[in-house]
């Protein structure tokens, strides 16, 4: 199909406007690279939007066992 594709592309678009973009394949490597963000500045809190990935990757609770607390 063509999603990889439109993935890339907003990949690009994206990174012009100078977000970073992280790909992860499992619901552990997500977790691993947002915590890892939130280490590598000292986090203690994170705020995030509402979102069902966010859920379906149980965030929170990586979070929680790292030490993070999420709003």
């Amino acid at each position: 199909g063509k999603l990889p594709d439109l993935l890339v592309q907003l990949e690009e678009n994206l990174a012009r406007n100078g977000i970073n973009v992280h790909w992860a394949e499992t619901p552990d490597e997500a977790n691993a690279i947002i915590l890892g963000i939130c280490q590598k500045h000292a986090a203690k809190l994170m705020v995030k939007g509402k979102s069902m990935v966010s859920e379906e990757i149980e965030l929170n609770h990586a979070a929680e066992a790292a030490g993070i607390g999420a709003l």
